[in-house]
C-alpha cells in the first residue's frame, strides 16, 4: 500500500498497526480474540488515512501523461496511437490428434460401405 499521498501521522499509524498484525500472526499461541483485535486494529488505522494537504489528482495526471509518453515513444511503427492491442484468443492445442479421428472416423466408414458392398 503506498502511504505517500497521506499525512506522516496516520501513515504511521497504519504501519504500527499493520507490525501489531504482523506479530500476532506470526504468534503460534495467538487466539481468536487477538487476531480479531489486530485485524479491527489495523481496519480502524486504514479507515483514519487523511489525505496529505498536496494536490492528489496533479500527481495522477502525470502519471498518466507518463505512462502515455512511454507508450508513444516505445512505438516503432510510425503510428502514434495508445490504443492497447487485442488480446490473443484460443489455444495452442495440437490439432494433429482431432485430425486423426477425422482419419479413423473416415478411414472405418469406408471399410464399412466396402464390406456392406461386397456382401
Amino acid at each position: 500500500m503506498d502511504l505517500s499521498q497521506y499525512t506522516e501521522e496516520t501513515a504511521k499509524a497504519v504501519k504500527a498497526a499493520y507490525a501489531a498484525a504482523a506479530a500476532v500472526m506470526a504468534d503460534s499461541q495467538a487466539d481468536q480474540a487477538e487476531v480479531d483485535e489486530a485485524t479491527e486494529a489495523l481496519k480502524r488505522a486504514v479507515k483514519g488515512l487523511a489525505v496529505d494537504g498536496k494536490d492528489i489528482k496533479d500527481k495522477k495526471d502525470e502519471k498518466v501523461s507518463e505512462k502515455a509518453d512511454i507508450k508513444v515513444a516505445g512505438n516503432t511503427s510510425g503510428n502514434t496511437s495508445t490504443a492497447k492491442k487485442s488480446a490473443k484468443t484460443g489455444d495452442a492445442a495440437n490439432a494433429a490428434i482431432p485430425a486423426a479421428a477425422g482419419f479413423a472416423a473416415v478411414l472405418a466408414a469406408i471399410i464399412a460401405w466396402k464390406k456392406r458392398s461386397n456382401a
